[in-house]
């Protein structure tokens, strides 16, 4: 009967769950130690549960371990690597693993972007990367990018081909200088053209 509950879990299982999950603890214990703090850990099954104070604790305790892990995987980059890790979580883009040389390219095009003097020639230049880049790894690389600058560029690529330069037709105002206006008004209030009005 017990063998027909899928979710049924015989006690040797919970054995070696318990075995497994201890051993664990003692490796990251170990880790700890060997990362010269005496800080011990605790386990918890409900941390949303917790007060503030006790949440901190765990907080600062995974920052340890991860940036001590850090360290030790990147030792001179690892900053950049918790940055990476750990920049937005949910991100599906997560998987993307960004190169030495994607971060050049990314460097440049940002450099260009706030150096450009226009909207127009903003949006030429995110029209190259929008239609094949996602919005959150565009805005980890180009500063102060909405998701209204981001989707601009994509329809300016569809419409105009991207990177495509669109010629802006200018409006001509035409400006009089005061001695062609003082030669209207006088033409217009001449005994010429006001023969019948009463002043």
């Amino acid at each position: 009967m017990e063998d027909d509950d899928p979710d049924h879990q015989s006690p040797h299982d919970n054995s070696i769950e318990a075995e497994k999950l201890s051993k664990q603890l003692a490796a990251l214990d170990s880790f700890i130690s060997a990362c010269d703090s005496n800080r011990k850990i605790s386990t918890t099954t409900s941390y949303k549960n917790l007060s503030h104070r006790v949440k901190m604790r765990y907080v600062n305790l995974v920052k340890f371990i991860t940036r001590s892990a850090a360290s030790l995987i990147a030792s001179s980059d690892s900053d950049m690597l918790m940055h990476d890790s750990f920049n937005d979580v949910n991100n599906d883009d997560s998987s993307i693993v960004l190169d030495g040389n994607f971060r050049q390219i990314m460097s440049g095009v940002s450099e260009a972007y706030i150096n450009a003097e226009s909207w127009q020639s903003r949006r030429e230049i995110l029209s190259i990367l929008a239609p094949k880049l996602s919005l959150k790894l565009m805005q980890s690389s180009v500063p102060g990018i909405t998701k209204g600058r981001f989707s601009s560029p994509r329809l300016h690529a569809r419409k105009y081909g991207v990177g495509s330069k669109v010629e802006v037709t200018t409006k001509v105002v035409q400006r009089f200088d005061d001695c062609q206006i003082a030669h209207f008004v006088d033409f217009i209030v001449s005994p010429h053209v006001c023969t019948d009005l009463p002043f």
